[in-house]
């Protein structure tokens, strides 16, 4: 079986988030032990991360357009809403330690990309 690029990077999230799944489910501390090593270095994890959705983006970007894309943002924002809105009240206080001091010094990478990509969106729909 040949797989696209596309059909690729959607099997590697299925499988990732079954993984993941099948973990928390049996050993949570264990994933819990992971995640933790994976994020001590938030330095070498943000290059990591990064550099994965450059790659993927430029497979994502071939494939459809900066519309579509920001459709399927959506979709998956809000799919993660769900997930979070059952620890609300963790997250308001995470939240509000982000906002502590200049919430775009940690930040700034984030609001720079999702701000290109609304920009992107906009100019695509009305100019």
């Amino acid at each position: 079986m040949n797989l696209t690029p596309i059909e690729t990077i959607a099997t590697i999230f299925a499988a990732a988030i079954l993984i993941k799944f099948v973990v928390l489910i049996l050993n949570p501390t264990g994933w819990m032990n992971f995640a933790g090593k994976i994020l001590k270095d938030t330095k070498v994890i943000m290059i990591v991360y990064l550099a994965l959705a450059y790659i993927v983006g430029k497979y994502i970007f071939a494939a459809y357009n900066i519309i579509d894309v920001a459709a399927i943002l959506l979709f998956g924002s809000l799919l993660y809403g769900i997930a979070f809105i059952p620890h609300s009240k963790a997250m308001f206080k995470v939240g509000k330690n982000m906002m502590r001091g200049d919430p775009l010094k940690k930040n700034w990478i984030s609001f720079l990309i999702w701000s290109a990509l609304a920009i992107w969106v906009l100019k695509t729909l009305f100019f």
